[in-house]
Parts: C-alpha cells; sequence; structure tokens
C-alpha cells in the first residue's frame, strides 16, 4: 500500500509539473508506414532552410514519434530516412518559439528494387559503439545460435563469466542484470540458473553500459548489462518457429515459438522456448595442507559435476494505444527449470612425499526445481506540445526452489580396504519475493535544457531453509550444526533527478541519485538479526565536447554502491564434498565506489578510454582454510579498498562493403588491499582482455562470422587466474525469401574457454582447473512466418547514428 501511495503521488506531480515546467519549444511529429503503422528508428534530420545546412539530428521512438528541441525561430525543413523506404522530404516551415510547430504525420513507402531477383537489405552489425554503452545484438549473431543467455554474455565485450556463474566487466566484480530494464532480483547460482534457461533466440540486444546515470539505480558498482527481449513491429499476425540441436560432450536441445498480432490500437506479443542441455564442470584441485610452514597432509581431488537441465519458459504481453500519445501494457514472464545434478568426486590423500595415505570418495544425487513468474504494468504518456513524457511500472516477481540432495562418502586405507563411511541428506527450500513501484519523467525546459526525475520504491523478502540429515544408530536425524534458516528483508527507496544542456559543441549531464536502504536479516536457527538502515546520495556528471566531425572528447564520475547478494548474506554451506563448501557471510557490508572514465572518439569509430575506480569495504572472494580439520571455505568477505586503471580501445569498421570488424582491447591493473583472515593481503598485477569479431555479408544469402576473446593472466582477489582464450565461426544460409534461416556454429574450436589459476596466500596453497562443456557444435533453424509488408524497423541498420551522435541524442 505503501508503494502505491507513493506512485499516485508522483503521477499527480508529474501531471502538474508538465504545465509548472512547459516552454512549448518542440518540432514534434509521427513517422509511419505505407500502411499507417508506426516506424521505429527512422533517422530524422531537422535542417535551417537558409543554407539546408544540418541542425540536428534523433529516431524515432517505438510509436514512430519524434521530436526535436529548438531555442529560436527560424525557417526549417524535416527530412526522414530509412533502409528500404524511399526518403521523405518535408515543405519548409516557420518555427515560433512560443507556439512550437506539429509536423503531423510523415509516411514512408518502401523501396521497390528487383536487380534480376537480387533482393538489397540490410542489416545491423553484430555489435555497435554508442555514446554511453556497446550494444550486442543478438539476433545478428550466427554464433549464438541455439546458445543462452549466459553463454552469449561470456562472448561479449569487456564480460567475463566466472565458473561459479558470476560476471565481471572489464575484469571487475560487482555487475547488476536487468531484463527490459528492470533489475533481475537474484544472485549467484540462482542468476546463473536463470541466464542458462534463458535461449539468446528470445533475446533482440545486450547493453552493456559500464558508467550509468542517475536514471538507473546506484546498484552496481562495475556497471550494468541490459538484456532487451525482442518484441515484433508489424501490423497483422506474425511469429517465427525455431529449434536448435548443439553437441558438445553432450547435447542441447531447443525449441521455441514466437506469436505477434498487432492492430492500431493493441499488440499482443507472446514467446514459449523448451530447452532440454546437459553440462557439465569438471573441477580438479590440488591442495596443501602446513603445520607451521612444513607441508603435512595434499589432497588431490578431482569432482565432476554432469548438469541436466530442462526448462520450459513463457513470455506474453499486451499493448494498448488509447491514442498516439498513451501506452498501456501488461507483461508476464515465467520460468520453470528442473534439474538433477549428479556429482562424483574422487580425492587422495597424499603425504609431504605425495604418497597416496587414503582416499575417499562423494556422490551427490540431487533433484532441483527452480521456478520464477513475474507481472509488470505499465503505463507511457507523451506530452507532445511540450516534448514531455511519463512512464510508470508496477511488478511483482516470485521466485522459489526446492532441492532435495543426497550425499554418500565412502573412505579407504592406502590398500583400498573400506574403513567408514558417511551419509548426508539435504532439503533446501528458498523462497524471494519482490514489489517495486516506479515512475519516471522527462521534461525539456526549453532554453534551460531538460529534466528528467523519478522515484522508486522496493520490497524484497528472501526465505531460505536448509535441513540436513545424518545416520545415527541407522536412524535419520537433524543435523543442527548444519541446518540453517534465513530470512532476509531489504527495502530500498530512491529518488533522482538528471539535468541535461547542449550547445553547438558541448553536452553536459548532471545527476543526484538519493537511495535509502532498510534491510534485516534473522538466522532462525541461532535466533541471531541484524538491522540496517542508512541513506546514501550517489552524484554523477558527464560532460562531452565535440570540436569537430571528426574529434568527441568526453569526461564521467560517479558514485556507485554495490549490496551484499543475498546468498552472499546467508550462512548456509553448501557441499562440493566433505572437504570443501561454500559459504555466506551475514556480516557483509555494501561497498561504495567512486569512478572516473575519460574518452576520445575519431570520425565516429575509434573511441579510447581511460577510466580510475577506487571501491571501499570491497567485497571479494576468498578461499579460507582450515588446517587442523583439512577442509576449505569459499565465502565472501569485505576489504579495506580495491584500485582498478583501466585503459580502453574500440573500433569498428568495414575493411569491405561485405565485411565488418569490431575490436575492442580493455588493458587494466588491479591492486586489491585488505585483511583476509588474520594474513595482510597487497595483491596487484595488470592485465588484458581482447575481443573480436568479424561478420560477412556474402553472395547467394549467406552470412558467416568469425569472432572469439582472449583474457591474460589476471588477479582475482587472492587468486591469480591464468590465460583463457576462445575462437568461435558460423555460417548462415537464407532461404523463401528470407523465411527460413539455417545456421551451423561452432564455439570455442580449441577448447581453452575454462578458467584455471592457483592460490598462494596466507595458509592456502591450491591450485584448480574446471573444465566445462564450452566447446560445442549447433545447427539452428528459424522459420518467419505472417505479413512481411512491414519489416521491423528494429531489425534494420540506419544512418542516423552519427548524426544522433553530433546532436548529442546519442
Amino acid at each position: 500500500m505503501r508503494h502505491l501511495i507513493l506512485l499516485a503521488c508522483l503521477l499527480c506531480l508529474s501531471g502538474g509539473s508538465a504545465h509548472l515546467f512547459a516552454q512549448p519549444f518542440t518540432v514534434h511529429g509521427i513517422v509511419l508506414d505505407a500502411e499507417e503503422a508506426p516506424v521505429e528508428l527512422a533517422n530524422l534530420t531537422l535542417h535551417r532552410a537558409a543554407d539546408s545546412s544540418l541542425l540536428k539530428g534523433v529516431l524515432s521512438e517505438a510509436d514512430g514519434s519524434f521530436r526535436f528541441e529548438l531555442r529560436e525561430g527560424g525557417r526549417y525543413f524535416l527530412q526522414a530516412y530509412l533502409v528500404g523506404y524511399e526518403p521523405f522530404g518535408g515543405p519548409v516551415f516557420d518555427f515560433e518559439a512560443e507556439a512550437g510547430y506539429d509536423a503531423g504525420v510523415l509516411q514512408l513507402h518502401a523501396m521497390a528494387i528487383d536487380l534480376e531477383g537480387v533482393t538489397v537489405t540490410a542489416s545491423r552489425p553484430f555489435i555497435e559503439r554508442r555514446l554511453d554503452k556497446l550494444v550486442v545484438n543478438v539476433e545478428n549473431s550466427v554464433v549464438d545460435a541455439g546458445a543462452t543467455a549466459l553463454e552469449v554474455l561470456e562472448r561479449s565485450p569487456t564480460v567475463l563469466v566466472n565458473s561459479d556463474g558470476s560476471i565481471s566487466l572489464k575484469g571487475r566484480q560487482g555487475v547488476i542484470v536487468l531484463i527490459d530494464d528492470k533489475p533481475v532480483q537474484l544472485s549467484g547460482e540462482g542468476l546463473a540458473n536463470l541466464l542458462r534457461s534463458t535461449p539468446s533466440s528470445s533475446i533482440d540486444q545486450i547493453e552493456i553500459i559500464a558508467n550509468p546515470s542517475a536514471r538507473y539505480d546506484a546498484e552496481g558498482s562495475a556497471g550494468i548489462i541490459n538484456l532487451k527481449m525482442k518484441k515484433d513491429q508489424r501490423l497483422g499476425t506474425n511469429g517465427a518457429v525455431q529449434g536448435s540441436y548443439g553437441q558438445g560432450k553432450y547435447e542441447k536441445i531447443s525449441a521455441g515459438l514466437d506469436l505477434n498480432h498487432r492492430t492500431r490500437r493493441w499488440n499482443f506479443f507472446s514467446n514459449y522456448n523448451y530447452g532440454k542441455r546437459r553440462f557439465f564442470n569438471n573441477l580438479v584441485l590440488f591442495r596443501r595442507f602446513r603445520e607451521e610452514a612444513e607441508v603435512q597432509t595434499i589432497f588431490d581431488q578431482d569432482n565432476f559435476l554432469l548438469l541436466d537441465y530442462q526448462t520450459h519458459t513463457v513470455r506474453a504481453g499486451l499493448d494498448f494505444f488509447p491514442s498516439e500519445k498513451t501506452t498501456v501494457g501488461i507483461l508476464l514472464n515465467g520460468v520453470h527449470n528442473r534439474m538433477r545434478p549428479k556429482a562424483d568426486n574422487e580425492s587422495f590423500i597424499l603425504d609431504p612425499s605425495e604418497a597416496v595415505i587414503g582416499r575417499f570418495t562423494t556422490t551427490n544425487r540431487s533433484q532441483d526445481q527452480w521456478n520464477n513468474y513475474s507481472i509488470n504494468l505499465n503505463l507511457k504518456q507523451r506530452f507532445p506540445s511540450t516534448g514531455g513524457e511519463l512512464s510508470a511500472d508496477l511488478d511483482f516477481a516470485d521466485y522459489w526452489n526446492n532441492t532435495a540432495q543426497l550425499f554418500n562418502t565412502d573412505y579407504f586405507d592406502p590398500t583400498g580396504q573400506l574403513t567408514e563411511q558417511g551419509y548426508l541428506r539435504g532439503d533446501i527450500d528458498g523462497s524471494l519475493e519482490l514489489y517495486a513501484a516506479k515512475a519516471d519523467l522527462t521534461q525539456p525546459l526549453g532554453n534551460a535544457g531538460k529534466l528528467d526525475a523519478g522515484l522508486k520504491s522496493s520490497y524484497v523478502k528472501a526465505d531460505n531453509d536448509l535441513r540436513y540429515f545424518i545416520l545415527e544408530n541407522e536412524v535419520e536425524v537433524l543435523d543442527t550444526r548444519q541446518s540453517n534458516h534465513f530470512i532476509y528483508e531489504e527495502q530500498i527507496n530512491a529518488g533522482y533527478l538528471n539535468w541535461s544542456k547542449e550547445w553547438e559543441k558541448w553536452n553536459l549531464q548532471l545527476g543526484l541519485r538519493g537511495e535509502q536502504t532498510i534491510a534485516d536479516g534473522l538466522q532462525v536457527t541461532t535466533d541471531s538479526a541484524f538491522h540496517r538502515n542508512y541513506f546514501q546520495w550517489f552524484p554523477s556528471a558527464f560532460v562531452n565536447y565535440t570540436p569537430s566531425e571528426k574529434h568527441s572528447w568526453g569526461i564521467s564520475v560517479s558514485r556507485r554502491i554495490h549490496r551484499p547478494d543475498y546468498e552472499q548474506l546467508n550462512p548456509f554451506r553448501a557441499f562440493v564434498d566433505p572437504t570443501t563448501f561454500r559459504e555466506g557471510n551475514p556480516f557483509l557490508q555494501p561497498q561504495l565506489t567512486y569512478s572516473v572514465e575519460g574518452s576520445h572518439t575519431f570520425r565516429q569509430r575509434w573511441t579510447t578510454t581511460l577510466t580510475y575506480s577506487l571501491t571501499g569495504d570491497n567485497i571479494t572472494y576468498v578461499l579460507l582454510q582450515n588446517d587442523e580439520e583439512k577442509y576449505t571455505v569459499v565465502t565472501h568477505i569485505n576489504i579495506d579498498r580495491y584500485e582498478y586503471y583501466g585503459l580502453g580501445f574500440s573500433s569498428s569498421f568495414t575493411p569491405a562493403p561485405w565485411w565488418n570488424t569490431f575490436v575492442n582491447l580493455s588493458i587494466f591493473h588491479q591492486r586489491f588491499k585488505g585483511d583476509v583472515s588474520g594474513y595482510g593481503l597487497d595483491q596487484s598485477g595488470p592485465a588484458f582482455h581482447l575481443d573480436w569479431n568479424n561478420s560477412f555479408d556474402l553472395p547467394g544469402n549467406w552470412k558467416a562470422e568469425l569472432g572469439g576473446f582472449y583474457m591474460h593472466r589476471s588477479v582475482f582477489g587472492v587468486s591469480v587466474i591464468e590465460p583463457q582464450w576462445s575462437l568461435n565461426v558460423g555460417v548462415q544460409r537464407s532461404f523463401f525469401d528470407q523465411r527460413l534461416n539455417l545456421r551451423l556454429n561452432a564455439r570455442d574450436l580449441f577448447w581453452r574457454a575454462y578458467p584455471r589459476g592457483s592460490t598462494q596466500f596466507g595458509n592456502i596453497d591450491e591450485t584448480f582447473i574446471s573444465y566445462r562443456d564450452s566447446r560445442v557444435v549447433t545447427l539452428a533453424m528459424t522459420w518467419s512466418f505472417g505479413k512481411k509488408t512491414v519489416q521491423q524497423a528494429r531489425r534494420r541498420q540506419t544512418g542516423a547514428e552519427d548524426e544522433k551522435r553530433r546532436a548529442g541524442n546519442g
């Protein structure tokens, strides 16, 4: 109720503010096609009538609308372009700042091109560099056909996915994942399972935002990754059927159906995907346990985990357009994921001379169900006379999981005789509920620039109940030492103001976001609790200077936060074997990051960045070793500071009309400093991450793709990660007027994308290799059906990007 009242107040205030700030200094209109359907991403340019000089450029929105902000009267004319359509040239008009100008409907007509049966088309490049983000066009990737969202992220520029599913950006931890601009309230294994359950065929784009503005939540000290899901824009009934079969060590099967029905007033869209995939993770460990610096015991361990997924994913939405100014929508999402993990561990116990003095084997047979569903209600209202826009969202999501585990351990002496048997059964239940309300207002202020403002309130409750049972006298009893019930509640109330203004060569944006966090944790098992209530300001500033068409300079500064994930706070133990487990830390504090980044772009193609960030109370992945009882704990702690220095270089260019290349190089130096289990930590080192992608448009409706990445040796908390790299290749052929697409790809051809490394810190001496099922050959098919009169505008490459950047509207 509190959230609904807050949202209602904001809507009332926003309605009034539209008149309070209104200064009608806009040229606005709408772009439609021949069938009067809205055209998205059309290139609109505004010119002075006196000399035809370009003044500004913008892109049309999803509903076809566009607007320019002007500060002085005069005579102007509009032009509109879109690949596959005849150019539109509007008449000269007189603009009076006090009244504005309504250009009405600009109608584009499809271009009829027939060159001896050859169809001329244009597509977006796989990777685009924009003013404030990198965009990965998943739909255009031949290599990513048949993959999952997690696998696509592994191959995205500046992104690295670790063996446990955690995601880093430019070498930094603390990345927040969004789906359609909404935060995913999962972390760790839960987030990894969700991304493994999301097929690449349902994703349109991935936005990688290294330094977000105040409009975004302050959460995410390393940046934001936003998955934009597909939505068809064509009139009538359209759809597609897709399926794929991949073979690595194990098979990977997926199938799906997309349906869309759109009229002038309504748009219904839905998709269903089924996946049956098997992956493996083969973790090989070599550990030395010491007493007074002398090696006493060595463990040589081989853990093989087979993950068998069966996933059903459903997404459905309905948009209603009561007028050209208003959109009302509802969106439903659901995921049902069933897994049957099978883990087999064999551990040899060695003496200091590496002679075998014992052995044990552990099997884990589990049955998991991970489910989630969510509902979103949204409203968007435009004010064409003032150029303002109001959007509001209400969200509810429910995630829950149930895991039944059974561990059996057999211990053997050096001769191979069975000496002891161990039994452990786990019954794990988890749930997470999310309620959120937010509203955002965008309002031009005439000569004073533009103002963005918003409020948001969210509430999350996570409840994890873990019960472990052992055998005593052949009777199963509750193991109170390892069982745990943890409840965590968190409420975040936030508001922001973001002001921006353009000059002829300058663009300035200042933002301020305030967030109040109220968190309560209750460990039911031990009847211990904590309460936190704190408020933080998060300022940000962006300045861009464009002295000419060749050069553009920019600098940004910001302060951001990363709160501990729910799994990181939960003090439960997740077992790998009797000597290895993961454990949460309820005493974790949030980390705060200050960052500054400078950039230079040459000819809109070559971008260089310099980055520095300083993080206090850094949440750091560590290993803690108990030499007496011979076990190792994987957990997270706060360390004093983390420093990051980065130099980045990226370029997108076309060596030939049929060849597009994207290169991204990140060179960075990290330093971790603090205290870990009584040992002073001061570990640092340089590294670099290279991404390279080539796409080829070949004769006869053929396309090809070749790319990969290389990650150099790098520091990761108390550990060092050795180099890893991947090479990917794929081809695509279209048939039947491009209704049928067949794609064949091979990922990680040389099987070098798995992580490996070592930890020599304090009393820990360990090396590891985590082999994964990353080398996969996949055949994928997509059949599109329905009307093709209106091609999806969002699938096309337009010529507006350079003008848009020069005009400061990127």
